[in-house]
């Protein structure tokens, strides 16, 4: 037999194999309601707009984002900072939005520190923290301004490449010439200070109103004093941040006009997403399984950082992406 004849003989075969393929997968998205095919086609989008690549390079400008920006809401925010509860507050909302490792946190921490200070003795985590915003309340101009300059920079190059890697995820959209793109990320960045210094306030008032009735109807000002991260209340703030901030970002970024409706589902996915991967990268962190420390030494800490923000940046795609498909399956 020739090699002509037997590649046309295995022609059928193949054919046959790609036939029983293509139904057990319609029978599997059939089965699904339509989600399997729905992911498959997000995840086809994700690839052909790079979303890989576009999460490491977000990574790599929020490295330098996030301590301008926590200084600055600390600046900012610094009229409701004067009490022991309220720094206790922060310190517990910042820790739970990364990873709740210990030894991550002290770590970000110790380089937010360098910035206003230099300690000679490595105190506890939380009295570190309380030291570094002590310093940064009494130094409130100088470091106002080099916070400015480096989240106004920063921050904006990660929130325009967010942006532009959202409104990829829409076929349709014809995309912003650069100074557009600036002007939307510094409105992300402005939108996002003030909603997390509106929320601050929000829960050092709703706990400070608990005090009060405990006052009035019971005499007795400790009987919501319950330790803060306990509370149901403080566990799902990280999370509606989150959601908030999503939604917000899937509706601003894209050219084309997007639903408010359409954004909160996209959203609700990726903050579902990016919950089930911190429990796991935390897990992952406190296991022993990581070796960062092992073969980067120092700067184990800082890739594992950058892992997490580059696993939160996919998400955040992941999240537009399925949004979009939504949408054009929707309009079809």
């Amino acid at each position: 037999m020739t090699g002509k004849e037997l590649k046309n003989g295995n022609r059928p075969l193949k054919e046959r194999f790609k036939e029983v393929e293509r139904r057990l997968y319609e029978g599997a998205d059939q089965l699904s309601g339509g989600t399997l095919g729905l992911l498959v086609a997000t995840f086809k989008s994700m690839l052909e707009a790079n979303a890989q690549d576009a999460a490491a390079a977000i990574a790599f400008y929020a490295l330098f984002s996030i301590f301008p920006l926590l200084i600055l809401l600390v600046i900012l925010g610094s009229s409701f900072l004067e009490t022991e509860e309220n720094y206790e507050r922060l310190i517990n909302f910042i820790s739970d939005i990364l990873p709740p490792a210990k030894e991550l946190a002290e770590e970000i921490i110790q380089r937010v520190q360098e910035i206003g200070t230099e300690l000679e003795v490595l105190l506890p985590l939380k009295d570190l923290i309380r030291a570094n915003f002590q310093q940064i309340l009494n130094l409130r101009v100088p470091v106002g301004i080099v916070a400015l300059t480096g989240l106004f920079w920063s921050a904006t190059s990660v929130f325009e490449i967010l942006a532009r890697n959202i409104d990829r995820a829409w076929s349709g959209s014809e995309g912003r010439n650069f100074l557009e793109w600036r002007l939307v990320s510094i409105a992300m960045v402005g939108s996002l200070l003030i909603g997390l210094l509106v929320l601050s306030m929000v829960i050092v008032s709703f706990f400070g109103l608990l005090d009060q009735i405990a006052k009035i109807f019971l005499g007795d000002a400790t009987a919501f004093q319950t330790p803060i991260e306990s509370t149901l209340f403080y566990r799902l703030v990280p999370d509606v941040v989150i959601f908030t901030t999503i939604t917000i970002l899937y509706c601003w970024a894209p050219k084309i006009r997007v639903r408010w409706f359409d954004a909160g589902m996209g959203a609700l996915a990726a903050t579902f997403c990016w919950e089930v991967s911190k429990m796991g990268f935390t897990w992952y962190l406190e296991s022993g399984l990581s070796k960062y420390q092992l073969i980067y030494g120092s700067l184990g800490t800082v890739i594992a950082l950058m892992l997490w923000i580059y696993l939160s940046g996919l998400i955040c795609l992941f999240g537009a992406h399925l949004m979009a498909q939504m949408v054009g399956r929707r309009q079809t």
